[in-house]
């Protein structure tokens, strides 16, 4: 195959899945780039790489994990330590103007990153998900003039950091919001514990007293009318019942099944004449009152 650039997309083929899914590997963003950029390198044999991102008008590379050749983390700690404006008279602004216009449309203005990292002949894949330019991925060849094949493996890898990332970055944003659910759902517990729990006291003679029982003196039968209503079964579960537990916790404690705990607390509040669970635990609680017969 004479075309180097068939020649290497059909050397790329067959393993991009597998370059792929070591990128979806990556834990979070940075370490993403940093996988990128050392994967374009080894695949476009290059000497040095790296990602510049678009950041308040500036480029930078600390959103990049260490990377692994020196070569490229001596020019991502060159450009994190001192980032460049970015300027629209530039490649690197033409290109955030104009993502699709490509570098082989834009050659003509002069490169900030080329100048600033002292790179010869640079190649940039511009790293747009959903058309919005975040940032660059720029791979270097010192002494050697970079052609259409090395060109091809910049946009390739560009776009592929553009797809993945999106993935990451979704990824991370579930975790994070998974970490923020179960933050509230504990702390919703708390309140309600709190608020069923805790006492409730009034100023008497200048004190603060109780002015009800806590749920560790009523959580149980509480009236000889819920005893003799309420099978044994039945006020096991109804002490749970007291306590907030849901259906599923409460079937866990038993050692029962959930449909099971679903028919006892349907029985326990039919036969304290209730209208639902909160109602059923208030009455097992003695805080009000149980029919004489039970049910309705």
């Amino acid at each position: 195959m004479d075309d180097p650039l068939l020649a290497r997309y059909a050397d790329l083929l067959p393993r991009l899945p597998g370059l792929h899914d070591t990128l979806r590997g990556a834990r979070n963003v940075g370490e993403l780039l940093a996988r990128g950029t050392e994967l374009a390198c080894v695949e476009g044999d290059f000497a040095r790489g790296l990602v510049a991102g678009v950041r308040d008008g500036h480029l930078s590379a600390d959103a990049t994990d260490v990377l692994a050749r020196p070569e490229s983390d001596l020019l991502r700690r060159q450009l994190t330590s001192d980032p460049p404006p970015l300027r629209p008279d530039t490649l690197e602004g033409e290109l955030v103007r104009r993502p699709d216009a490509g570098t082989e449309a834009t050659s003509q203005r002069p490169s900030i990153l080329a100048e600033v990292l002292a790179l010869e002949d640079p190649v940039f894949g511009v790293i747009a998900p959903e058309n919005s330019v975040i940032g660059f991925l720029v791979l270097d060849r010192p002494a050697v003039k970079a052609d259409a094949a090395h060109r091809a493996v910049g946009t390739l890898f560009a776009r592929m950091l553009a797809v993945v990332l999106e993935h990451v970055v979704m990824r991370a944003r579930i975790a994070e919001l998974s970490r923020e659910l179960q933050f509230m759902t504990v702390s919703a517990q708390a309140l309600a514990t709190e608020a069923f729990e805790g006492s409730i006291t009034l100023p008497v003679h200048g004190r603060h007293l109780p002015a009800f029982r806590s749920l560790e003196q009523t959580a149980r039968p509480s009236t000889d009318a819920a005893r003799r209503l309420l099978s044994e079964r039945e006020a096991e579960i109804a002490v749970l019942l007291a306590q907030g537990r849901s259906n599923p916790e409460i079937a866990e404690k038993l050692f029962l099944s959930i449909e099971t705990v679903k028919d006892n607390v349907g029985r326990i509040v039919r036969k304290l004449g209730a209208t639902n669970r909160v109602e059923a635990a208030i009455r097992f609680l003695g805080i009000g009152d149980v029919p004489p017969t039970g049910g309705h």
